[in-house]
């Protein structure tokens, strides 16, 4: 079995946070975020490769950058 790149494992966390989040869909999240809800939908399926927006999520949604980057 493949092990899943770590930038795929965020993007799955990420879908797994913002439906324990507030904002409960990708759409809500996406507005609350200030970006396009295509921009999360590609996140969530193909992974998210930059830190930067990493931590910028994490900030937003008031989590350690950990629990995004957890495999």
């Amino acid at each position: 079995m493949k092990p899943k790149k770590l930038s795929v494992a965020v993007g799955s966390n990420l879908k797994r946070i913002i439906k324990k989040s507030e904002y409960k869909t990708q759409e809500s999240f996406a507005e609350g975020f200030g970006i396009e809800v295509r921009t999360v939908n590609r996140w969530v399926n193909d992974g998210i490769r930059d830190i930067d927006a990493v931590e910028d999520i994490a900030s937003f949604l008031k989590i350690d950058v950990f629990e995004l980057l957890r495999y």
